[in-house]
């Protein structure tokens, strides 16, 4: 059995789209932004942006640089009036998952088992059993145009447990470290 690469094209073409576009277009409007003192950028990132699914690693990779991206711009454009949100959704019956999902040429099935899973899963993620694209929409507008916006909104059901459930698990992985991985300051000199 050969093992075969990802295809760096395949990953780039992630990557373009989901960070560099979004660094494009938000370069574009920072300037209006900016010299009106207000507005409201929305990055669409998902849920796998915060807890990644087996065999999604590029695309969860580009989701977790805009979570980044987004956390970091937040701050800084804060001073000018200008409100960040990251929408977080699950799945949403919106075709994306049968029309606009290109899986890998390199899928490699006898190394990676759960790929196979995966896609068998996407029809089911893109049914009637999954988030109202309108609903989500009107969430989202109610949120922007709230007096408090969120900078984080997970959408659905599956988004918020996923999520919930990936930062209980972080807090608990780093408390059975904690008291041992704080101790690294150098240890003190005694002075003569």
């Amino acid at each position: 059995m050969q093992l075969k690469r990802a295809n760096n094209e395949e990953i780039q073409k992630q990557f373009d789209t989901n960070v560099f576009g979004v660094v494009n277009v938000i370069r574009e409007a920072l300037p209006i932004l900016r010299q009106q003192k207000s507005g409201h950028i929305v990055n669409i990132g998902s849920l796998v942006g915060i807890s990644a699914f087996t065999s999604m690693g590029y695309y969860s990779a580009t989701k977790f640089a805009l979570e980044g991206l987004s956390e970091a711009l937040a701050a800084e454009v804060a001073p000018f009036g200008i409100k960040t949100t990251i929408v977080e959704p699950g799945p949403f019956h919106t075709g994306f998952s049968l029309r606009g999902v290109a899986f890998g040429t390199n899928l490699l099935p006898e190394a990676y088992p759960s790929t196979a899973g995966l896609t068998d899963a996407f029809s089911e993620f893109d049914g009637p059993t999954s988030g109202d694209p309108r609903k989500g929409v009107k969430i989202i507008v109610e949120a922007v145009e709230s007096d408090d916006p969120p900078f984080r909104l997970p959408l659905g059901l599956f988004a918020f447990e996923a999520i919930e459930a990936k930062f209980e698990q972080v807090k608990q992985e780093i408390s059975v470290w904690r008291e041992r991985a704080i101790q690294t300051n150098f240890d003190s000199v005694a002075t003569a």
